[in-house]
């Protein structure tokens, strides 16, 4: 395995849909802020609160870029300028923090590249923290054209059609901002993958992303084992990107807001799954190959890519502070 010293690991085994819940004396609970760190664009408002407690003191380290409204337990902040403040509760002689930061407005997409086969489709689901006064540019139309879904809550399907061999980066933007909101999703058009991924040659192929690269990898040593190959979801590969960006938050298989990190999965709209796991790891390089080396050395990860019970798999991939974070998530 390498590089012990500088790499994370950790892995969530494979579970079975009805998982047994436990009481908690609810008295003996400790104050709890909802949210620890919140984005909000200007104008707009997010609500948090504090549970095991009732009586809390609100207050911003700056109201003229986060405002706070208080009411009990609950305080609305009303992002007013860009910029970072902290908002602050306080239960008692416990102070819990929540960091704000305002923008004009957040577009996150749920894959920042993509491969797509001449001739097919691939959906990217776009969310939208802001207007959603949003538009899109895009760089070879001769490579593929796209098409918007419809809106869902505060997220919508952007559909990519591949139409010949080639590179095309799509930007997507806030039309009243858009220098400062724009979000670039680069398109790969020529990879004849089919539903599933697996390539004979090298794994750091120019023409896969690297979390295709790590799925080719999965199912080169599910083949070499005797296993059957895993197919890759689109669905799952969502959940993944969106697990990745909260271990730069927290780097664990509980998400930052405290609850399981299966609880992406519904989230996402996944369900009716038989079983899933997940697998999580940071490095300081995004090689698909260590990465894999690493979590093929390490017996519960190796468990859950090489388990026969596992049909489905996304893979997510996020760079924060020079950290690479991976995750990988199976289904049946």
């Amino acid at each position: 395995m390498k590089n012990f010293f500088k790499t994370a690991i950790c892995t969530v085994l494979m579970i079975a849909v009805i998982i047994p819940l436990t009481a908690v004396n609810a008295s003996a609970a400790k104050p709890k802020l909802s949210k620890t760190s919140v984005n909000v664009p200007i104008d707009y408002s997010v609500t948090v609160k504090v549970t095991g407690a009732s009586k809390v003191k609100w207050s911003s380290s700056d109201e003229s870029i986060a405002a706070v409204t208080a009411d009990g337990a609950s305080a609305k902040i009303v992002g007013k300028k860009t910029g970072t403040a902290t908002v602050s509760a306080k239960v008692g002689s416990t102070t819990l923090k929540c960091k704000v930061t305002v923008k004009k407005s957040f577009i996150t997409p749920s894959a920042e590249k993509i491969t797509v086969t001449k001739g097919k489709s691939k959906t990217v689901t776009i969310k939208v923290t802001g207007s959603k006064e949003i538009a899109l540019s895009n760089s070879d139309k001769s490579v593929c054209s796209t098409s918007w879904g419809k809106w869902d809550g505060n997220t919508i399907k952007l559909t990519v059609k591949a139409k010949t061999n080639g590179k095309a980066v799509i930007k997507i933007y806030t039309k009243k901002y858009s220098k400062s909101t724009a979000k670039e999703i680069v398109v790969n058009v020529g990879k004849n993958s089919g539903d599933i991924i697996e390539d004979d040659n090298t794994a750091e192929s120019s023409d896969l992303s690297r979390e295709e690269q790590v799925v080719n990898i999965v199912n080169k040593e599910r083949k070499a084992a005797g296993k059957t190959a895993l197919k890759s979801d689109d669905t799952l590969n969502e959940i993944a990107a969106v697990r990745a960006k909260e271990l730069a938050e927290k780097f664990d298989h509980t998400r930052p807001d405290g609850s399981s990190c299966f609880t992406a999965f519904s989230e996402a709209g996944f369900t009716g799954y038989s079983a899933a796991a997940e697998n999580i790891a940071y490095n300081y390089n995004d090689s698909a190959d260590e990465i894999m080396d690493i979590w093929m050395n390490s017996s519960g990860h190796k468990a859950n890519i090489l388990s026969g019970d596992l049909t489905k798999i996304g893979v997510g991939l996020y760079e924060s502070g020079g950290r690479y974070y991976w995750v990988q998530v199976f289904a049946a």
